[in-house]
C-alpha cells in the first residue's frame, strides 16, 4: 500500500511538470535569445517584456517598479492567503 502510494505521488507530481516541458523549453530560449547587458537599455527593456509577458500569460500581477537606472519587475500570484508566501529572486541584465 505504501509503494502505490508513492507511485501515485510521484505520477502527480510528474504528470504536470511533462505537460508542461515543451512549453517552459520555448519560454526559456526565448529568454536565452534576447542579449541581457546591462549596458545596452533596450535589450534590457525587451527582456523586461517578455518576463512581464509570461508572468501576465501564468495569472501573475506584474508591476514595473521605478529605479534611477532600469525598473524592477515585480510579479505576485496570491494562491491562498493562509499559507506562506515562496518569493523567487530572478536577475535578467548580465
Amino acid at each position: 500500500l505504501l509503494q502505490s502510494t508513492a507511485v501515485a505521488q510521484q505520477k502527480i507530481i510528474n504528470e504536470p511538470s511533462a505537460s508542461n516541458r515543451a512549453g517552459a523549453i520555448i519560454i526559456l530560449k526565448e529568454i536565452l535569445s534576447i542579449p541581457n547587458d546591462a549596458q545596452y537599455p533596450a535589450d534590457i527593456d525587451k527582456n523586461i517584456d517578455l518576463l512581464k509577458q509570461a508572468f501576465e500569460k501564468r495569472n501573475f500581477s506584474v508591476t514595473l517598479l521605478p529605479s534611477p537606472a532600469r525598473p524592477f519587475l515585480f510579479a505576485e500570484r496570491i494562491i491562498d492567503q493562509s499559507k506562506p508566501t515562496v518569493l523567487f529572486y530572478m536577475h535578467f541584465d548580465g
